[in-house]
């Protein structure tokens, strides 16, 4: 993994392979390294560009509060300082509110976006939902939302005939 002095913080990332870039973008409390499994197959055909977004990873984690406007901020200083013009950006969850973002404040940097498990706005029951989970991480810390723990089926490489 490499570093990169992003917006003022410290942003770790990894690239691979060749051909018109490929932003992926993790969901909250999680790392690049959810799109591990994909990285081979999609270097086949893309330029790959894997990131820690703020706070999350081995990216700085500045004791301050953070937004869905600062992590776009961050990624256009990241494809700035990269040298990528334009890309495909892909976001699951928070990360696909992050391409939303950027994409509303920035659309000549994206040629595609693909959304999984977006989000659009914050509503009463996302900011309830994310308070709970607040509140659960505060009392018992990151492993009270281990994802391994919430589906370890979505984890196996391939689905199983059940579901």
């Amino acid at each position: 993994m490499a570093r990169l002095a992003v917006n003022g913080i410290d942003i770790n990332y990894q690239e691979g392979g060749a051909g018109f870039p490929l932003v992926l973008i993790h969901s909250l409390s999680d790392s690049s390294a959810l799109w591990a499994p994909l990285m081979t197959k999609l270097s086949r055909h893309y330029r790959n560009i894997v990131l820690d977004i703020r706070g999350h990873g081995e990216s700085e984690k500045p004791n301050m509060p953070y937004s869905i406007q600062l992590f776009s901020e961050d990624l256009l200083c990241f494809l700035q300082n990269l040298k990528v013009p334009s890309a495909h950006v892909l976001g699951f969850s928070l990360g696909a509110a992050v391409a939303q973002q950027l994409a509303l404040d920035h659309q000549e940097r994206i040629c595609s976006l693909i959304l999984l498990s977006p989000f659009s706005y914050n509503d009463p029951d996302l900011r309830e939902n994310l308070e709970r989970l607040r509140e659960s991480v505060a009392r018992a810390g990151l492993p009270a939302f281990d994802r391994t723990r919430l589906a370890p089926h979505l984890l196996r490489e391939e689905p199983s005939s059940g579901i």
